[in-house]
């Protein structure tokens, strides 16, 4: 009997023991895992159409960084200020100027303050026109008739385009065709239905092609802003994004796509 007794006593001592151990490894992975699910969120960002290739490049570095989702929506940069000023349910907005995220500030949509993440280039593509060897004296030889740009009204590189464009006082040997974007005026080039396209630098980089980079004082800066919307201040999703955007990993990867950063 004292034995039986015994046995059992020692049976129970060595299932504590490692019935404890294994009983606590999963208890500690069924925390991490809550933990986790606990903490993770997801943030809506606003992308100017010039920039949905970069960001989404971003946004998949910043998922294997984070616990994080990030859901893109892209338009023309003033399309989507009109947009978040009607309520649409964003909480970054990555513009590609300044004067839209400065305006959402000062009129109580967004928090200040707002940060240049980028610097564009403006850059001139073709199809079939060797941009890459004659440049954009070909604006001026005739060798272009038909020139697709973003609508200068709500896209800063239709703006400066327009700017560069007016500067050379073509009076109108040019057809300018007008895209709703910078996307749909790259499209418009890479389809034929035009003969060349202004478009960002790294739009041109990643579109099989010919370009060549618009350097004029004709021009204003394109610096392209970042900026929290106000419905977002307690979005961690959001905040470490926009932290996210100014590390070294995103800042090359901004380089990388034809950008420049401060």
């Amino acid at each position: 009997m004292i034995s039986c007794v015994s046995h059992l006593h020692i049976f129970f001592r060595q299932f504590s023991f490692a019935g404890l151990r294994r009983w606590l490894g999963i208890c500690c992975c069924i925390a991490c895992l809550h933990t986790n699910a606990a903490t993770a969120g997801e943030a809506r960002i606003a992308v100017a159409a010039n920039f949905y290739s970069s960001a989404s490049a971003l946004a998949q570095a910043f998922e294997q960084y984070s616990s994080h989702t990030l859901k893109l929506s892209t338009a023309s940069t003033g399309k989507l200020a009109i947009q978040i000023m009607h309520g649409a349910p964003f909480d970054v907005f990555l513009a590609a100027d300044t004067r839209r995220p400065q305006r959402l500030i000062k009129q109580g949509f967004a928090v200040a303050p707002a940060s240049t993440y980028a610097i564009g280039q403006l850059a001139l593509f073709s199809k079939a026109v060797r941009l890459d060897q004659l440049g954009s004296s070909v604006l001026l030889d005739g060798s272009i008739h038909r020139i697709a740009l973003a609508n200068p009204e709500s896209a800063p590189y239709g703006l400066a385009a327009q700017q560069f464009l007016n500067s050379l006082q073509l009076d109108n040997k040019i057809i300018r065709v007008t895209g709703d974007n910078v996307s749909q005026a790259l499209q418009f080039a890479d389809t034929g239905n035009v003969d060349a396209a202004f478009v960002s630098l790294g739009q041109a980089k990643a579109t099989q092609g010919y370009y060549t980079v618009i350097n004029s004082d004709k021009i204003t800066p394109i610096k392209q802003q970042a900026v929290l919307l106000k419905r977002a201040q307690k979005n961690a999703a959001a905040l470490e994004f926009l932290t996210f955007l100014h590390s070294s990993v995103a800042k090359k990867i901004i380089t990388d796509h034809g950008y420049l950063t401060e």
